[in-house]
């Protein structure tokens, strides 16, 4: 499979704007930390995101600190930000329990 196209910084920033509490961690990734309940509420999120980055084959960087959940999104191969982690963002937000 080929690699995905590198997103320009331009291009970058206009996805980004369009995300809610994504932020540029550097020119190559994005990253967010998400609050949960408690600790267990966030193990249980970072399972439903493994299942969707299995779907898109495309897997984050996972920090979970008690009830934090920090992640990251950069696509290895093309060496920064693809279309694909901006779609990643977006379904893992779509996972999110409530708090």
């Amino acid at each position: 499979m080929a690699a995905a196209n590198k997103l320009s910084y331009d291009q970058v920033a206009v996805r980004l704007a369009g995300l809610n509490g994504w932020n540029l961690r550097d020119e190559r990734t994005i990253e967010k930390t998400y609050e949960c309940r408690d600790f267990k509420t966030a193990i249980d999120f970072v399972r439903r995101v493994a299942d969707v980055a299995e779907s898109l084959k495309h897997h984050p960087f996972i920090k979970v600190d008690d009830r934090r959940v920090t992640m990251q999104l950069s696509t290895h191969d093309a060496g920064g930000l693809t279309d694909l982690d901006f779609t990643s963002a977006v379904q893992y937000d779509g996972v999110l329990p409530v708090a």
